[in-house]
């Protein structure tokens, strides 16, 4: 987390758990190296996938779900 540049930056490697409805107090980057979701954000679905990049704003609210046999890698 950068509190100047107010961005957060996480890494996860292997998941399958998902992740509940939360939000942010920094800008959310993401890059997903592998797996694919479906991401719910402002009350639209979306299925995420390799090579896709995410960009929250502060204080959205965002969920996904694991939608394939696989894993889940985020950077």
């Amino acid at each position: 987390m950068d509190d100047e540049l107010r961005i957060e930056a996480y890494r996860f490697e292997g998941i399958v758990q998902p992740f509940p409805n939360h939000f942010h107090e920094y800008y959310v980057i993401g890059f997903i190296e592998d797996g694919q979701r479906v991401l719910s954000c402002h009350n639209q679905e979306y299925t995420i996938s390799k090579g896709d990049i995410v960009l929250f704003n502060p204080g959205d609210n965002h969920a996904c779900v694991q939608n394939d046999d696989g894993t889940f890698d985020y950077q």
